[in-house]
């Protein structure tokens, strides 16, 4: 090392840290978490009443907005791993080859409908205030697997 490098290393090192401000903690990172979780309660609220809407033409009935909120809300909890699992099967098999786009779609569908239906009907068995019928179950099983059919030929994470 040349003398003159060893000379800017000692005046860095020498430099007084206390001189700079300390640095102030803001309640950015809290405010953002909150403002995520409120817009994740919407969206869920917003699914929840098209999905009321949708399921009271099968015959789906509830005796208040908020217990379709909760049965939406609880159905998400309860159906996400499972979802989450279930609809990796056809996107592996499609990216392995093994099945083409057009049939890892359908399984994808399938599937997909398959663990929405069985969430719903073991929420509606559970909530006193809710009553879905088979068809009003499928419907929105159906309508809520096919957003992700798009996402199919893509690498699982």
């Amino acid at each position: 090392m040349s003398k003159k490098n060893i000379k800017r290393l000692d005046k860095k090192s020498s430099a007084k840290t206390s001189t700079s401000a300390p640095r102030k903690k803001s309640g950015n990172g809290l405010f953002g978490y909150l403002l995520g979780f409120a817009v994740v309660i919407a969206v869920i609220g917003a699914i929840a009443f098209g999905g009321g809407m949708v399921m009271s033409f099968f015959g789906f009935q509830s005796e208040s907005p908020m217990s379709v909120v909760l049965f939406f809300l609880a159905a998400t909890a309860i159906s996400y791993p499972l979802i989450r699992l279930v609809t990796q099967i056809p996107r592996i098999m499609c990216v392995q080859h093994m099945i083409t786009k057009g049939a890892a779609s359908a399984l994808y569908i399938a599937l997909g409908t398959a663990a929405n239906a069985i969430c719903f009907y073991v929420l509606d068995l559970m909530m006193d205030n809710i009553s879905a019928t088979f068809p009003a179950i499928l419907v929105i099983s159906v309508l809520l697997a096919l957003p992700g059919v798009k996402d199919v030929d893509k690498r699982p994470q």
